[in-house]
């Protein structure tokens, strides 16, 4: 959205006016209404090889992070503004690899090579975008001349402008530097976490991270380049978030929350922390409050909680 929104105020020729950030662009119904209770429930049979298909794919992920990690520990001359420009040109990279495998699909599907697949009918994101941009910049003809007006944008000092891109390739250039001054890698990928960072910082007054991602947003160059006033809470100093949530409370007018009452009911001041508290209710046996074991992910990090 943000980088289509560039792409058209671009060809419009306007003197770069600052890209639209309003909450309601990126949430569903209206924010400040009254929302009902969540309930999530899940019946879904188990899909068979799908839990190590998943970790292959995050596994072959990491291998390839891995490998950048060992180049940027080579690369101990270069600066945190060359990084950055190598990550923020990235995105033209992999949309011209998108173009190549499109074009090469679509030309085997013509000469009887191989059949009609399910990505042929629909198409992923990095593919959507690219020829959202193509309709945009150039016009509904594929041909290498119209592409050269997505690459001459995407390759411009105006993505400097789209959030997402900015902050992401900033974060990245920030892990270069550390891997420069012979940092170990990461124990997992960051992919997903610098994905969901950058899409969604802008439109939030505060964000509550993991340890790693709350040091890497707030230490070095990276804080002052965000161009945010988001604040960033992290599980290393949890105190300072729970402060934060309570001085919302605080903050908050009696009438607020006398309306809170009346819609959510008088049990909605108590937290329901004991959610997360540990029990012993048989001898060697560790069990959680209500039989419910708290979730962890693929890597045995600590489980998320809310």
């Amino acid at each position: 959205m943000q980088l289509c929104q560039r792409a058209a105020h671009d060809l419009s020729n306007h003197d770069n006016p600052a890209i639209s950030l309003s909450i309601n662009d990126v949430t569903h119904g209206d924010i400040n209404a009254w929302q009902n209770y969540l309930q999530i429930t899940l019946n879904q049979s188990t899909i068979d090889g799908l839990e190590e298909s998943l970790r292959a794919d995050k596994g072959k992920k990491y291998d390839g992070f891995a490998k950048v990690w060992e180049r940027w520990q080579s690369e101990k001359r270069r600066t945190y503004d060359e990084w950055y420009r190598e990550e923020r040109l990235a995105l033209s990279q992999v949309l011209k690899e998108k173009w190549t495998a499109v074009f090469k699909r679509k030309l085997e599907t013509q000469f009887g090579l191989r059949q009609i697949e399910l990505e042929d009918m629909l198409p992923d994101a990095n593919e959507q975008l690219l020829f959202d941009l193509l309709k945009i910049l150039g016009s509904d003809k594929r041909d290498l001349a119209e592409f050269k007006k997505v690459w001459s944008f995407l390759e411009s000092d105006t993505l400097d402008m789209v959030p997402h891109v900015r902050i992401s390739s900033r974060m990245f250039a920030a892990l270069a530097g550390r891997a420069s001054r012979l940092q170990k890698l990461p124990k997992r990928a960051p992919f997903n976490d610098i994905d969901v960072i950058s899409a969604y910082l802008p439109y939030c007054d505060a964000m509550f991270l993991d340890k790693e991602m709350g040091i890497l947003l707030t230490e070095g160059p990276l804080r002052k380049f965000l161009g945010f006033n988001t604040r960033i809470f992290s599980i290393a100093k949890e105190d300072e978030f729970l402060a934060f949530l309570d001085s919302i409370e605080t903050n908050a007018s009696s009438d607020h929350l006398e309306k809170v009452r009346e819609v959510y009911g008088d049990s909605w001041e108590d937290p329901f922390v004991e959610l997360f508290h540990p029990k012993t209710d048989l001898p060697g046996k560790e069990t959680h409050a209500q039989g419910i074991e708290p979730l962890h992910n693929l890597d045995n990090t600590p489980p998320f909680t809310l």
